[in-house]
């Protein structure tokens, strides 16, 4: 429609603006198996004022409208066709892409975790030799100082102050 502004980008230099892409851009069109790619079978620019996808040197009698919703002249429906390789290979890049991204996620997420452990165990132990030194005669000290970890020195917050806390003697402790 007439004022109308659409947004697109030129799939063979991969550009919003009306920058013109030659036809040797084009790294194949495919329009069945059989005869495979077509390398520069066409070049494209984007209309400045509508924002569409012109696509110059391409016949309308060779290639007219699929279905009666769409203007003469144009091609959207053949558009994977036309520029079939360099979707393909944009595709690829953006799953790739998109795949390291996750495995480098992973890795930093493991590093994460194997460092928490490794910071939870110092405190554990550093936590372990101050209570042997000051055990007094309180429950609660003496109930710690059988475990690694004692719960006043990291805020029951390490690992091993949770099992502790959910072990059965410290149950049993608490309820009497």
């Amino acid at each position: 429609p007439e004022g109308v502004r659409t947004y697109s980008i030129n799939p063979l230099n991969w550009r919003t603006d009306g920058t013109a892409a030659d036809s040797s851009l084009n790294k194949g069109a495919v329009f069945s198996e059989e005869e495979g790619p077509v390398p520069g079978f066409c070049g494209a620019y984007i209309d400045e004022a509508r924002g569409s996808l012109i696509v110059p040197g391409v016949s309308t009698e060779d290639y007219p409208k699929v279905l009666d919703v769409f203007p003469d002249g144009c091609f959207h429906l053949y558009d994977n066709m036309f520029f079939y390789t360099n979707l393909k290979e944009n595709v690829s890049l953006r799953v790739n892409a998109f795949a390291e991204a996750q495995r480098q996620a992973r890795r930093n997420t493991v590093w994460w975790i194997v460092g928490a452990a490794a910071a939870a165990l110092v405190l554990c132990a550093g936590g372990a030799l101050l209570i042997r030194k000051k055990r007094t005669s309180t429950p609660e000290n003496r109930y710690r100082s059988k475990h690694i970890c004692p719960r006043a020195v990291c805020g029951g917050s390490c690992l091993l102050t949770i099992i502790r806390l959910r072990s059965a003697p410290f149950r049993r402790w608490r309820t009497r």
